[in-house]
């Protein structure tokens, strides 16, 4: 307050100047990082700074041994004050300051579905409810270190109620759960999505066969692959490996599955076939012959075909032609047994079933033998 003084004497009258006293406390404000503290972690409790200034702190309404310095560092708890002194000496206490002691939350992950799945599914993974948590879900591709990215929340903006996610691609998922400063991360869940098979068939010979002939078709080899050959649409009995001999014309097709259950079907391949060329030989002339005479033969006709003839069963030369002339060779009383192997452009092949036979007679004598005497 402001003060004066009055002197009087004889009735003269005297007043001193004012004079203002102030009567100060010193500063009580304490700051701290927070009012909850995880177990194991330490809280700071700051009292204001000032020259002069002297401390002692209490805990739960009792002098805290020893704790005389601006700063109080506490790992346990409970309810504290600072008493200020400054160097009149002035004193004053602060007002409670509560900390409270939490414990982190148990984060637990739980895939209500499997895990690993084909394209276009999902999975619904589930926290451990609380409503008293914040949820704060994480994704890495690889699951290591530092790769982890936050997923944006989706019930509310602090993720109170971010309890499950639907997860549709191939990541690490984790979530963590805070309780105020507390908080613990789940150990991650891994999500893979298996492609879908894209099998190919590759023939190992020509897709187009000739009458008899078989091509296999091969398409690829993959861990616990399952295989199912198809023929125009139907599934060809007992055509479950990863190869098919292919006997006839038709359209091939390969249904593969991974041990997911991933199906693929491959495009069509296409076998076509064609028919043998003719195997008939015509004798141009006749079926018997004199010595030193000859016969020409012949089989059919045909664009690209190629020949082979055979004099009993020996291969005749240069007789890449569909006419020949055979026989005169062939000794009286002989017998000349022909067959033929026509090929066709595409590689077709056909040899006649039954010989063709010329036989060779022997030419009757020329010599007169007279009937009697031709000296008279």
């Amino acid at each position: 307050g402001q003060y004066t003084v009055a002197v009087s004497q004889n009735n003269c009258a005297l007043s001193s100047a004012i004079d203002t006293v102030n009567v100060d406390a010193p500063p009580t404000t304490v700051s701290n990082n927070g009012t909850i503290i995880c177990s194991g972690n330490t809280i700071v409790l700051s009292a204001a700074s000032g020259a002069g200034l002297s401390y002692q702190w209490y805990g739960n309404g009792a002098v805290l041994p020893g704790q005389t310095n601006q700063v109080l560092y506490d790992t346990v708890g409970g309810s504290f004050q600072v008493q200020v002194t400054d160097a009149y000496p002035c004193t004053a206490i602060s007002s409670v300051t509560n900390v409270t002691v939490g414990a982190p939350p148990s984060a637990v992950l739980l895939a209500t579905g499997p895990t690993t799945f084909c394209p276009g599914g999902s999975v619904l993974i589930r926290a451990n409810l609380d409503t008293s948590l914040n949820y704060t879900w994480n994704v890495s591709p690889t699951g290591a270190a530092g790769t982890y990215t936050a997923l944006p929340h989706i019930n509310s903006s602090t993720g109170h109620f971010d309890t499950t996610r639907v997860i549709s691609s191939s990541d690490y998922v984790t979530v963590t759960e805070a309780n105020g400063p507390c908080q613990s991360t789940a150990l991650p869940v891994h999500v893979v999505v298996v492609p879908y098979p894209t099998p190919t068939i590759v023939s190992a010979g020509s897709d187009s066969l000739c009458p008899g002939g078989s091509v296999t078709l091969n398409t690829q080899v993959g861990p616990s692959y399952t295989y199912q050959w198809t023929k125009g649409g139907v599934n060809i009995t007992s055509a479950i490996s990863s190869s098919y001999v292919a006997n006839g014309p038709g359209s091939y097709r390969v249904l593969v599955t991974n041990s997911t259950g991933c199906t693929g079907l491959s495009p069509t391949t296409n076998i076509s076939s064609f028919t043998n060329p003719a195997d008939s030989i015509i004798s141009l002339n006749r079926d018997s012959i004199c010595a030193g005479s000859s016969v020409a033969l012949k089989a059919p006709s045909g664009v690209g075909y190629s020949y082979q003839w055979y004099q009993n069963g020996t291969p005749l030369l240069n007789t890449n032609t569909d006419t020949v002339t055979v026989g005169g060779t062939l000794g009286a009383g002989t017998i000349g047994n022909y067959t033929v192997k026509v090929t066709s452009n595409v590689g077709c092949a056909a040899t006649t079933p039954t010989p063709t036979t010329i036989h060779v007679f022997a030419i009757p004598p020329t010599n007169v033998i007279p009937s009697s005497s031709t000296t008279f």
